[in-house]
């Protein structure tokens, strides 16, 4: 598991029975909750709460979306805030002109995030390729492992 998330992430996904360290050491563990156990439960980072394994690819893409979505509003927010301080300090903007321009940052990242209620697009293409791409990882480690004979794997440059 841990060669694993040397390559990327890793998500775990379990029932919650009998795999609550899995889920506590994955990057990402998400458990279907309706038979899942309290200690799951507790160490789990997403709960489905349907047993329903299909809307794992749904929770991925929702995450991607809103993580777009979070980063877009911080840079949104701080351009306007930036913007807005500059030209207060440099005097060409009055006070009141630079506090309604910070307010209507804040506003424009209030209607940025109401972007996270559309459905989420996923592309299956991506989600092969970066699958493929940690494969291909976790396998050259375990070749520059076997051919180095040790456990410590030289970091790629």
């Amino acid at each position: 598991m841990q060669s694993c998330q040397s390559c990327g992430g890793l998500i775990m996904v379990g029932d919650g029975i009998n795999d609550a360290p899995a889920l506590a050491a994955a990057t990402v563990g998400i458990v279907l909750a309706q038979r899942a156990s309290a200690t799951a439960v507790a160490v789990a980072d997403v709960l489905l709460l349907q047993d329903n394994i299909s809307s794992v690819p749904f929770c991925i893409a929702k995450a991607r979306q809103t993580t777009l979505l979070v980063k877009q509003s911080v840079m949104l927010a701080l351009l306007c805030i930036i913007f807005a301080s500059l030209l207060s300090v440099l005097g060409t903007l009055p006070l009141w002109l630079t506090v309604l321009l910070h307010e209507g940052g804040t506003l424009l990242v209030c209607l940025n995030s109401i972007r996270a209620l559309n459905e989420p697009t996923w592309s299956w293409r991506e989600d092969m390729l970066s699958l493929f791409d940690g494969i291909r990882c976790m396998i050259t480690r375990l070749v520059e492992k076997m051919r180095f004979g040790s456990n410590v794997v030289p970091s790629a440059v």
